[in-house]
């Protein structure tokens, strides 16, 4: 019972934010249900309306490029089909998703937690530092940042931390819980030798790598390396042998994913350029490392060394495994691959457990009394998570009252949307600020010139050609060939592309008005 009211009280506080959101929403605007990463979330939702629209695998409608449908995402493609099943839109099934995906993984969590604490109070500590404890993100407060600085990732590295993780995108929630579930079904198969355990978790791996490809690089090496430590340690040739059997049957069932993804993205131009250029996602110095989990960090390596120096504690080989994962994940996000930062996912839960083996540690060594301890370094971890819903919070209250789509669109830009969701085509291309462009693919599935900088390919020199065709420098030669050779099938124009230039859409004759409703119009391309 505590397990399922506490799971249910932090899924709460993480959606403070998103009901905020709607109560804050002017008349003329609606809240559109995204109150963290408004960039991305309409890529993931494009991936939904295309399930909805029958589609098994996917293609980046986020471009113009002509490409395969190669991209098969379970995920999206189970909720795009529970949109088109019940009704509800893509948005709508997707913060439900949020909900539903962050409780269930909160309520693993305590179950992956019983594999290395015995006892209900120990269990709970653990379990309410997985679920609240944070860094050194309330920094910000005092001295700022913005995307640009690397004091961003104190509060912008989603997948590092389990409250971002679940508060931030269903997405995050589903592959952590998956990620954790390969993990405790390995551990399970490591201790018993049974065949089912490494077939089940390669099963549930094929489709974490289906769903995140990045955790590939997460699983695979931090079990290997869990494998050679126990060698290590054991110099015991037999359990060697079980080990890798059991490793080698959930690699061989899962294996696949993995290849299919690599080899779609060499094979396919645009995914070729998306997954290897486009979408590169760094790391941040060390020290924003050390600092993004703040005295986590201090607690884990006192946990981290509590655990080594008791090798004769029956849970030893089973939080062996956790030392392995938290020291692991430094060599991962800075190894030479494109995106490292991605590699970070998941690793706060042996970290935050490691920190509750310290502070029951210290405890009994300094003769504390562990439940006050625990609150004392609770109230100490907490502020960064409350400050990120506080900051969020701010934001969503002064863009309600300003000109901006981030996070709530007109409700005139949005009717014109599903004009276009309507009454046109699928592969119809719609060009469009980029700003308006990021929402096109989500709310009417068409494609769109420039929408999302990491899936749009050549980002940078296609919106110098947006901002050329709204300006007033370009003649109507321009426009007519540029609307032609790229395929524009639709002009969306509304008090963002006025913003770029001066150009009246109503004084071009190759661009016939089909939708008009107070601030927001749509016009068709006539170019031979």
């Amino acid at each position: 019972m505590f397990v399922l009211a506490w799971s249910a009280l932090v899924v709460l506080i993480a959606n403070i934010p998103y009901i905020f959101g709607y109560a804050v929403a002017p008349s003329d605007k609606l809240f559109m249900g995204d109150a963290r990463s408004f960039i991305d979330t309409n890529t993931y939702i494009a991936w939904m309306h295309q399930a909805a629209d029958g589609h098994f695998l996917f293609k980046d409608i986020y471009t113009t490029e002509p490409h395969d449908r190669m991209l098969f995402h379970p995920l999206f493609f189970l909720l795009g089909n529970v949109s088109r099943l019940t009704g509800l839109s893509p948005l709508a099934v997707h913060s439900i998703a949020r909900v539903i995906f962050g409780f269930a993984l909160l309520v693993f969590i305590y179950v992956f937690v019983s594999l290395f604490i015995e006892g209900n109070f120990r269990r709970s500590l653990a379990f309410v530092l997985v679920s609240l404890s944070g860094g050194f993100g309330w920094l910000q407060a005092f001295y700022g940042s913005d995307i640009s600085s690397e004091m961003w990732f104190l509060t912008g590295w989603v997948e590092g931390n389990t409250f971002m993780a679940l508060y931030a995108l269903p997405l995050f929630s589903a592959s952590a819980l998956m990620l954790l579930g390969v993990f405790y079904l390995m551990i399970k198969s490591f201790e018993s030798g049974r065949i089912s355990y490494s077939i089940w978790a390669g099963i549930l791996c094929f489709f974490l790598v289906s769903t995140h490809f990045f955790d590939a690089l997460i699983v695979y090496p931090v079990l290997i390396l869990y494998i050679l430590v126990k060698f290590f340690l054991l110099r015991d040739w037999m359990r060697l042998l079980s080990d890798g059997k059991s490793f080698g049957i959930m690699f061989l069932v899962s294996v696949i994913s993995p290849l299919y993804n690599f080899w779609a993205s060499m094979v396919n131009p645009v995914f070729r350029e998306h997954a290897w250029e486009a979408a590169i996602t760094l790391s941040p110095g060390f020290i924003w490392f050390v600092a993004f989990f703040g005295l986590l960090a201090a607690l884990c390596v006192i946990g981290g060394a509590a655990v080594l120096f008791d090798t004769g504690d029956k849970l030893f080989m089973r939080r062996l495994f956790l030392v392995v994962w938290a020291f692991s994940v430094p060599l991962l996000i800075y190894s030479p691959i494109s995106f490292q930062r991605r590699l970070i996912e998941g690793v706060h839960v042996p970290i935050a457990i490691l920190s509750a083996i310290a502070i029951l540690f210290l405890s009994e060594r300094l003769r504390w009394d562990p439940k006050a301890a625990g609150a004392v370094f609770l109230a100490l971890l907490i502020p960064g998570n409350f400050y990120l819903l506080s900051k969020d919070m701010d934001y969503l209250r002064r863009n309600a009252d300003l000109q901006s789509v981030a996070g709530f669109l007109d409700r005139d830009i949005f009717e014109a949307l599903k004009w276009l969701e309507e009454n046109t085509g699928r592969d119809d291309v719609v060009l469009a600020d980029y700003e308006i462009g990021n929402y096109v693919p989500a709310i009417s599935g068409n494609t769109v010139f420039i929408g999302h900088s990491p899936e749009t390919l050549n980002f940078w020199a296609k919106w110098d050609l947006v901002k050329m065709f709204f300006s007033g420098e370009a003649d109507d030669n321009f426009r007519k060939e540029f609307l032609k050779g790229w395929g524009i099938r639709y002009v969306f124009y509304s008090w963002k592309e006025k913003k770029i230039g001066p150009f009246n859409p109503y004084a071009a004759a190759y661009l016939r008005p089909v939708f008009a409703q107070k601030g927001a119009h749509i016009f068709r391309v006539e170019v031979d």
